[in-house]
């Protein structure tokens, strides 16, 4: 009889507990917003040291480290959103918005680098530059807009499934 209430006393809190677990597309968006943001978040210091190295060169040495070190780390980025798969639908959403903040800010980088090349290759006058710079600007304030739209979101899903694991 003994044996008997323990074990139906254990049972009973393994249901509890499972009743209690996040459902796996809960745990699916965590598990993928948690290793985005630990990876972005690493490119990002990587990215804001080589920016803090450039205040001092002049700016064909900046262009250049720019196109040697900085924009491997953006096709980084890229290639590690891109080859996210997520399966349930609320991480595919996510991953979406995401993604589609990724693409835009990369084409920024891009386009400001190619920019700047052209400007520092005597391509482009001074207002050219500063009009297509102003393009490239837009391209920023348009991934933010993506960004923080995904952010809210993601502010959904976690009232939604009432999260605490996300960073």
């Amino acid at each position: 009889m003994k044996t008997i209430k323990v074990l139906l006393t254990g049972l009973i809190m393994v249901a509890l507990l499972v009743a209690c677990t996040m459902p796996p597309e809960a745990q699916e968006l965590v598990d993928y917003h948690n290793n985005i943001i630990d990876f972005t978040e690493e490119k990002g210091e990587e990215m804001d040291e080589i920016d803090s190295q450039m205040t001092n060169m002049s700016l064909e040495d900046a262009y250049e480290l720019q196109l040697d070190e900085m924009l491997p780390i953006a096709d980084e980025i890229l290639e590690y959103v891109n080859a996210q798969s997520p399966e349930s639908d609320i991480v595919v959403e996510y991953h979406n918005m995401r993604s589609a903040f990724v693409e835009k800010w990369y084409e920024a980088v891009y386009e400001e680098l190619d920019v700047y090349g052209q400007f520092i290759n005597d391509e482009i006058t001074e207002d050219e530059f500063n009009v297509l710079l102003s393009d490239v600007e837009a391209m920023y304030i348009e991934s933010a807009q993506l960004l923080e739209e995904a952010e809210d979101r993601l502010a959904d899903f976690v009232e939604e499934y009432d999260l605490e694991e996300l960073e």
